[in-house]
């Protein structure tokens, strides 16, 4: 029997919360990994076998970085450069939320 309660499921705050959750990259950080990507992608055009393979793999990783914000070994470290967005103002809740898109229950 499987049960599934989301209370806060009609909020887009939320969810635009969990998104911004998942950075842990500043964004100098983001645009320097970035330029570093394309910087030694360039490079490795010029490289020959597995030194350019090498230099390609970690050009991908800083581009990905770059665009995504995340890094996964920030988060192995549990490290984040990322700096909390200020709230100025309380999200607002739906007045009332039909229990069916609240509750979920399954057999």
């Amino acid at each position: 029997m499987s049960l599934t309660y989301q209370p806060f499921a009609a909020v887009p705050e939320v969810s635009a919360l969990g998104e911004e959750l998942k950075h842990n990259v500043n964004d100098k950080e983001r645009y320097g990994s970035i330029a570093a990507g394309a910087g030694i992608l360039v490079g490795s055009l010029f490289g020959h076998g597995l030194g350019r393979l090498l230099m390609m793999a970690a050009a991908g990783a800083l581009v990905y970085r770059g665009v995504t914000g995340h890094c996964h070994v920030y988060e192995r470290l549990g490290v984040s450069t990322r700096q909390p967005e200020s709230v100025t103002d309380t999200p607002q809740l739906p007045d009332a939320v039909p229990s069916a898109e609240s509750t979920k229950v399954a057999a």
